[in-house]
């Protein structure tokens, strides 16, 4: 049996002149508003944008194609280089939140002096804020050294880029990796220094023990931030000095991290052999007041100033926070203060929470399971906003969504209120 002839491939000539004689046609006659009336009026997502041009048709096949196959691997790598800088500033400054509380709450006219009935009240403002600023402050400078170490193996081009590792040794010729390095290191000696707080890692009732535990781990590793953060400055040419250079935030950032870690450094070693504390328990609290708290006070806010300021350098795209010049966006992207006004409500509702997770920590609650559900379930919440924080760059303008992020908004106001309200219902107890 014959099979049936095929339809031509392409259309003859005398169909494409009819077509084309249609097309033209349905061109010259306006089309009319069936409810309105008059001619229909059409406008762009942009008003006075450039005019379209007929796309390629790579370009058209690449609009078919899902976003997957498209984009190489190597642009996805960008894309986690880039979230990896955000999160790190997230992180550093609820860390740095985290130490201000904690610093605080550590001055004498503060009632939350340790011993006594108020011994829980100190162990929930003060140790367990300074605990938990001290892991998110290892994440965040785990984050920056596996973003600054991985530079080449993800942006540079050609056969010579690395495979991406999350665990090697720095380039000590490049000084922001050794400096990420050094804090690092500082941070995993913090962490020492505040997990000594309990009795299963640490003995400090004897004289060399709080001298290794508080006031070694403590002192050295705020000397490894002040090493790190005179090889961030380094690398930031720090030391040529302008008025203009006090506008660049590289060079703000690595002065403000000196500042943090000199102050921290000075607040540990007065208290060798427990001598401000010695002397504050015999009535004079004059070296605790002005050479401890006040030390760790000014300190944790200018490493909140420096935190915050990676935050910015993120946003107009510069990945490398101050320790790797080449991790650079394609653009330069204006700083919208008020997505950094919610941005800070967003974390001080999860600096409210850590702080509440001190409470639950310290103290035997009755409806401790409740309690730690609640705090368990608004950490998520709040760091899956962030996320979406770090996906919107700018307010949308097309409808819902930007009444969805205002909603977004309104709520994480609420959520502010509500948990400062309830953190001072738990510490009146």
């Amino acid at each position: 049996m014959p099979k049936p002839a095929l339809a031509p491939s392409h259309p003859s000539k005398d169909e494409s002149s009819r077509r084309d004689s249609a097309n033209a046609l349905f061109a010259e006659t306006p089309l009319k508003d069936p409810v309105r009336g008059g001619e229909l009026e059409y406008s762009s997502d942009e008003e006075e944008g450039p005019a379209c041009e007929p796309a390629s048709e790579s370009e058209m096949s690449a609009a078919l194609l899902p976003r997957a196959k498209t984009e190489s691997a190597e642009d996805r790598q960008w894309d986690f280089q880039n979230s990896l800088a955000f999160w790190a500033s997230v992180f550093f400054i609820e860390g740095s939140a985290l130490f201000t509380v904690g610093s605080v709450a550590l001055y004498p006219a503060i009632d939350v002096a340790e011993g006594g009935t108020a011994d829980w009240k100190f162990r929930a403002w003060v140790d367990w804020t300074f605990v938990i600023g001290a892991w998110c402050f290892t994440v965040g400078n785990f984050l920056v050294y596996h973003q600054v170490t991985n530079a080449d193996a993800s942006h540079s081009s050609g056969n010579t880029r690395r495979k991406v590792r999350y665990c090697r040794l720095p380039d000590w010729g490049h000084k922001g990796q050794t400096a990420a390095f050094c804090n690092c290191v500082g941070t995993l000696l913090f962490n020492l220094n505040t997990m000594s707080m309990f009795s299963w890692v640490a003995d400090k009732s004897t004289m060399s023990g709080f001298n290794f535990w508080y006031f070694g781990t403590g002192s050295v590793g705020s000397f490894m931030f002040i090493l790190g953060a005179c090889f961030e400055g380094e690398h930031n040419n720090w030391r040529q000095v302008s008025l203009k250079r006090f506008t660049e935030l590289p060079f703000l950032m690595s002065i403000f991290n000196f500042l943090g870690g000199l102050l921290f450094f000075v607040a540990y070693v007065i208290d060798v052999n427990r001598y401000a504390e010695h002397e504050c328990h015999h009535g004079d609290c004059t070296l605790t007041i002005w050479v401890v708290c006040t030390p760790f006070t000014v300190g944790s806010i200018c490493f909140l100033v420096a935190s915050w300021m990676a935050m910015f350098m993120w946003k107009r795209q510069e990945f490398g926070v101050g320790f790797s010049k080449e991790i650079v966006g394609w653009s330069r992207k204006m700083v919208d203060i008020k997505q950094q006004v919610m941005i800070a409500i967003y974390i001080g509702n999860i600096v409210a929470v850590w702080t509440r997770l001190g409470f639950l920590l310290s103290y035997d609650w009755d409806y401790e399971f409740t309690f730690g559900a609640e705090i368990g379930q608004k950490l998520l919440m709040y760091h899956c906003i962030l996320f979406l924080v770090s996906v919107i760059h700018c307010t949308p303008r097309r409808h819902p969504f930007d009444y969805l992020l205002y909603i977004m908004r309104i709520i994480a106001v609420y959520g502010f209120v509500t948990e400062c309200v309830t953190l001072h219902q738990d510490a009146v107890i």
